[in-house]
């Protein structure tokens, strides 16, 4: 089991869920996209569990979360540079600043793909995982890993995603491996998949 005790203390999902992404980061079958980091504690568990050859793009708005029930911050880029530093994986990570639908964003990750396909997509942002499959699904590998939290939790935020992940599975373009936890855990449907998330 690998110590991540220092990336837990700055994020709030699950250990478990954190764990499985570390373990899952060195199966993807190329580069790792995360959308959402905040200040780095999800970022840091992949990075960690990356190999070599791998490469991360985490994508984050930035400004501040004063009101964060948990850890309020007031320059969410500047920490989690910070934090990437810190624990040891900055040189691991790009990190892209903006919104992640923005089509400057989109683009600017297509240029530092260079080519290749993503082998594993995290989201947690604002929900919309249906917006962000459509947007990313051309940088996606054929049975790209897939992790979006909030899926498994009582708030408004996960009625969103709920809505956006089942749309994707009920014209199967994803297919889930669990849901058990907050983080909802599945892959891309090969390339039929890829051709249904274009129109999600």
């Amino acid at each position: 089991m690998p110590d991540l005790t220092d990336a837990f203390a700055i994020t709030m999902m699950w250990s478990q869920d954190l764990e499985i992404m570390h373990r899952l980061a060195s199966q993807a079958p190329g580069p790792i996209i995360e959308i959402g980091p905040y200040i780095g504690g999800s970022t840091v568990c992949l990075a960690r569990g990356m190999r070599s050859d791998q490469r991360l793009i985490t994508i984050e708005c930035g400004g501040a979360y004063l009101d964060h029930p948990r850890i309020p911050n007031s320059d969410i880029i500047s920490d989690l540079q910070a934090n990437l530093r810190r624990l040891e994986v900055r040189d691991r990570v790009d990190v892209v600043e903006g919104y992640s639908h923005s089509p400057g964003v989109i683009d600017r990750v297509g240029v530092m793909l260079r080519g290749q396909r993503a082998g594993l997509l995290f989201i947690d942002a604002d929900g919309e995982i249906a917006r962000d499959l459509r947007g990313y699904a051309p940088f996606l590998s054929e049975r790209c890993l897939l992790a979006f939290d909030d899926y498994n939790v009582d708030n408004e935020k996960a009625n969103v995603v709920r809505s956006g992940v089942d749309q994707a599975v009920a014209v199967g373009a994803i297919v889930p491996i669990s849901a058990d936890n907050p983080v909802w855990f599945g892959c891309v449907n090969g390339e039929q998949g890829l051709r249904r998330l274009r129109q999600l």
